[in-house]
């Protein structure tokens, strides 16, 4: 979804160390996308028509499988007791 990025790992690392790091329009729509799902369990209607003129449908629903997996799956992995 993503595409290719020269090094994704350096990209990482420098977002992380710089809060100022400039994402590409791609890679910051998806982190809206990612803020707005994780902070609200939903994507924004001008988010959405956002991703929707860049990404098919199968990448849409892959982004919401995605970003609900990565949220759901620590909470239950934790033990009980």
């Amino acid at each position: 979804m993503l595409g290719q990025a020269a090094d994704p790992d350096r990209e990482l690392a420098l977002a992380v160390a710089n809060p100022g790091h400039q994402w590409s329009p791609e890679h910051a729509l998806l982190r809206r996308a990612v803020d707005e799902l994780t902070a609200d369990s939903r994507v924004s209607d001008p988010t959405w028509a956002a991703l929707a003129d860049r990404y098919q449908e199968h990448q849409l629903i892959e982004l919401l499988f995605v970003v609900g997996y990565c949220a759901w799956s620590p909470a239950t992995s934790t033990p009980y007791g």
